[in-house]
């Protein structure tokens, strides 16, 4: 019973920071194209 327990807060640990790792990679991303591209004031109209 309680390995099952903490195996699982074990899993949920790892989806929190695989989830926190992808949106830190994904802003990067984001960042990085919006101080390349010339059309970033086209791209944020957009949304």
């Amino acid at each position: 019973m309680e390995k099952t327990e903490s195996l699982s807060d074990f899993t949920q640990l790892l989806h929190l920071n695989f989830l926190s790792d992808i949106s830190t990679i994904a802003l990067a991303i984001a960042s990085k194209v919006f101080h390349n591209s010339e059309k970033a004031s086209n791209f944020s109209a957009i949304f």
